[in-house]
């Protein structure tokens, strides 16, 4: 089989609304520019205020307290020498648009060679140096920085929600595969690309004449200016273009300032499991096993032990509410006990605030007769106006507060503070094989689960993020968690 290029195939997407708010790269990138710049000039402001003295090579001046004359004229060499690191890690450009801890890491790499050279040009020119050039400034000024980096992220954020600040795409590839990399793109809007048409390539014969490589680029470029498109998207499987076609494809669109961006097809992983490994004329792109044991199990251990006994202790007075708020509702018992599946596929006892009415397990069986579930979800059995619930219910529900005594699962090693939903046996009964992988970790009080949008997913979303989590996590990626767990709980969005 060749490809052969379908030119007058290529469709234009729907467009988004002309934004409120217009910003374009190059104003975006002189905000980010002067953020760094004010930055590290209060960074060396406060190292004026720190007078711990001078180092130098000169003995003779090593303890001088006073201020060596041209002050001011190091002070701007210092910001020219930190602002030029920052250029040669290339913490400008692209790199402004890009992820919060990329842009991080180029910025404390960047404060590192700043440090090294100021080193090195004190020791090569016998300068005395200021001791909070080494000390002070550079900590408070990589501080500085990213905060001012992740105040410009949010604003990013918030540019390309409006519409704005966005890379205009079209994708190169045909049916499930671009079907497929076009829900993925949109899942994902922090990546910075608006898709706005699509380039099919088909399959045909061995007999007939495939594209030419002038073909390909002549339709590819013509379609991405007419859509005043500047990326083009090619996933790496399903795209059926020899070596010469892609090579002159990409010559073609750096010519033009349009980007090539090639997608893997890698389902599920994360950045930080993927490794390129590049030869003279060869690049791999290597997927690590993910590691369900060791030292930063140890770490997610601990962090549960002492949050949970923590936890516990300062919220006993909540608890001590709660329960009496449960006991006079109805009078029946505080404490809801139901058996879930955790790690390994061993059952244990999970405990919940009550929420329903004492014999709610035996009305289930009615009300799923009754076909009221909420659709969406074809395994957990959900319903807005659960007839089952209290009154006091509704309130625990509304803001999670029912599953506080889930602490308790948390110090008897039961759960996790973060991790894949608990399900119940009936339901791990319906599962595929592939699902069980998610009791290689143990489950969360809290989740990917629950922090997009909880009951409100399909089953299938529902499996996505809970694979994604287990072979993914990171004690970052918890933290970032628990930190969106407190806005999902108090946005109330699919808590019923």
């Amino acid at each position: 089989m060749s490809s052969i290029l379908r030119a007058p195939q290529a469709t234009s997407l729907a467009m988004r609304p002309r934004p409120l708010l217009r910003m374009t790269h190059p104003r975006f990138l002189l905000l980010v520019s002067v953020v760094d710049l004010a930055a590290i000039t209060l960074a060396v402001g406060i190292g004026h205020l720190v007078p711990i003295g001078a180092i130098g090579f000169d003995p003779q001046q090593a303890l001088d307290l006073l201020p060596p004359p041209g002050e001011g004229l190091v002070s701007v060499s210092v910001i020219a020498l930190w602002l030029g690191c920052l250029a040669a890690q290339r913490a400008y450009g692209e790199t402004t648009r890009r992820t919060l801890p990329h842009q991080a890491w180029t910025v404390a790499r960047a404060t590192a060679l700043f440090v090294g050279c100021l080193a090195l040009s004190s020791l090569l020119l016998h300068l005395p140096v200021d001791r909070t050039l080494f000390l002070v400034v550079p900590p408070v000024g990589l501080a500085l920085l990213l905060a001012g980096r992740t105040s410009c992220h949010r604003v990013l954020r918030a540019l390309r929600a409006r519409g704005t600040l966005l890379d205009r795409a079209v994708i190169l590839g045909e049916g499930l595969h671009a079907e497929e990399l076009t829900s993925r793109l949109a899942r994902h809007p922090d990546i910075g690309l608006t898709l706005v048409g699509s380039l099919e390539v088909a399959t045909v014969d061995e007999g007939d004449r495939g594209v030419s490589p002038a073909q390909l680029v002549e339709s590819a470029v013509r379609t991405m200016t007419e859509l005043r498109a500047d990326t083009l998207v090619m996933p790496m499987s399903g795209t059926a273009l020899d070596t010469d076609a892609l090579r002159t494809l990409r010559w073609a669109l750096d010519e033009r300032s349009m980007r090539l961006v090639m997608v893997p097809p890698t389902s599920g992983v994360s950045g930080e499991r993927l490794a390129l490994t590049t030869g003279t004329d060869i690049a791999l792109l290597q997927v690590r096993s993910p590691a369900f044991s060791g030292t930063k199990y140890v770490l997610k251990r601990g962090l549960d032990l002492v949050a949970s006994a923590v936890g516990i202790l300062l919220l006993t007075p909540v608890w001590i509410a709660i329960a009496a708020m449960v006991k006079v509702g109805d009078g029946g018992p505080v404490l809801f006990r139901q058996s879930r599946v955790g790690l390994d596929g061993r059952e244990f006892p999970m405990l919940k605030f009550r929420t329903m009415v004492p014999d709610a397990e035996a009305a289930l069986a009615l009300l799923e007769a009754s076909k009221q579930q909420d659709a969406g979800n074809t395994v957990l059995f959900k319903m807005r106006d659960d007839p089952r619930i209290t009154r006091p219910g509704h309130f625990l529900r509304r803001f999670s507060l029912d599953e506080l005594p889930q602490l308790l699962n948390v110090l008897f090693g039961h759960m996790s503070l973060v991790g894949p939903r608990p399900p119940l046996p009936r339901e791990v009964a319906t599962y595929e094989e592939m699902v069980n992988r998610r009791f290689m970790v143990k489950p969360g009080i809290t989740g990917l689960w629950q922090t997009s949008g909880r009951s409100n997913l399909s089953w299938e979303d529902s499996v996505r993020l809970d694979l994604y989590y287990v072979e993914n996590w990171t004690m970052k990626r918890d933290l970032d968690i628990l930190m969106r767990t407190a806005r999902a709980v108090l946005s109330k969005d699919g808590a019923y």
